[in-house]
Order: structure tokens, then sequence, then C-alpha cells
């Protein structure tokens, strides 16, 4: 049942040249792509984080985080 199926979709994926394009060879074009700019994206403007301290008395871990944060490129 499943090999008739699957020999079935095939043939119809081999009848329709736009399904091919469109189903296979554009997302291995476009994903690359995508991914290319999203890194480039980040790398050229790194996130900024910004810490409220509310209570005083918070100090040394604000800091403790603070120093964390500076230490892996924030």
């Amino acid at each position: 049942m499943l090999r008739y199926l699957l020999s079935k979709e095939w043939l119809d994926v081999k009848r329709d040249r736009k399904l091919i394009l469109g189903s296979i060879i554009l997302p291995l074009l476009l994903l690359p792509l995508i991914g290319i700019i999203i890194f480039a994206a980040a790398v050229s403007q790194p996130p900024v984080v910004e810490i409220v301290n509310e209570n005083y008395s918070n100090l040394p871990y604000v800091r403790n985080l603070e120093s964390y944060i500076q230490s892996n490129g924030v």
C-alpha cells in the first residue's frame, strides 16, 4: 500500500516540472541565502542587553550578571 502510494506520488512529481522547481530546487537555494543574511545581520549589529536593578541589595548579583554578559560578547 505504501509502495503504491509513493510510486504514484513520484509519478506526479515527475510530470509536473514546476512542482520540482518549487519544492526541491528553490529551498536548496533560498535557505542557505536566508541563513547568510541572518548571520550577517547578527554579526554587524550584536544584541543589546539592558539590566534594570530596582533593589540596591541586588548589586553584587547585578555586577556578576554584567560581567558574565560582557564576557560573552554582548
